[in-house]
Formats: C-alpha cells, sequence, structure tokens
C-alpha cells in the first residue's frame, strides 16, 4: 500500500483486533495497512489514541471501511451476547464468547454462524 492518500479507518484495541479487522476489511476487498502495532512498549509516554494500532485505508475506501467494519462490530456484539465460551478443535484452547477465532492458533470457531 502506497502511502499517499491514504487515512486512518479505525484506531484498534489492541494488535489482535486490528490484525483481526484488516482481514475483515481484506475479505471485502479493501487494503488497510496497520500503523502503530510496535508502539504498546512505550504508550506510557504517549498520548493513548498514538500508543494503540490503527488502520489506515486509501482515502477512496474510507467511507466503505467503516461501514464494514461498523457491521463486524455490530456481529461481534451481538455473537457475545447469544453465544459461550468455546473450546478450540484445532488446538483445544477454551476461547471466550467474544472470540471468534482461537487467541492460540488463530483458527476461525467453524462451529458457530
Amino acid at each position: 500500500m502506497s502511502d499517499d492518500k491514504i487515512v486512518e479507518v479505525y484506531s484498534a484495541d489492541d494488535l489482535m483486533d486490528a490484525e483481526h479487522i484488516q482481514r475483515v476489511l481484506a475479505e471485502e476487498g479493501v487494503t488497510a495497512k496497520v500503523v502503530g502495532a510496535s508502539l504498546h512498549s512505550i504508550s506510557g509516554k504517549l498520548p493513548v489514541q498514538l500508543a494503540t494500532p490503527r488502520l489506515w485505508v486509501h482515502e477512496e475506501d474510507f467511507v466503505r471501511g467503516r461501514q464494514i467494519i461498523e457491521l463486524a462490530k455490530q456481529k461481534q456484539r451481538e455473537r457475545s451476547q447469544t453465544r459461550s465460551s468455546w473450546k478450540c478443535v484445532s488446538c483445544g484452547e477454551e476461547n471466550g464468547a467474544d472470540f471468534e477465532i482461537c487467541w492460540s492458533c488463530q483458527k476461525l470457531d467453524e462451529t458457530q454462524d
């Protein structure tokens, strides 16, 4: 992704969140770049909004990217309210209800919609 005419589309809670949203965008054909992934180690010395990973997209993908992100976050909230924790069939790790991808091996929970 070239750095000209890119804009911030999302400020993630952590690197896992950023990478998840990056994959969601990619599945919809939107290329996103994670910026600030390694800044968490100096988070006490920077404003919090600068020390968290952020996703940047081409300016022309901003509106569509925001729509994709909002829909993904809404689906994630709905899933976490209706499902329980689950055990990964690949590695056997226990995952919380709000995880749709195993935190340990990054395999998708294929038992859920």
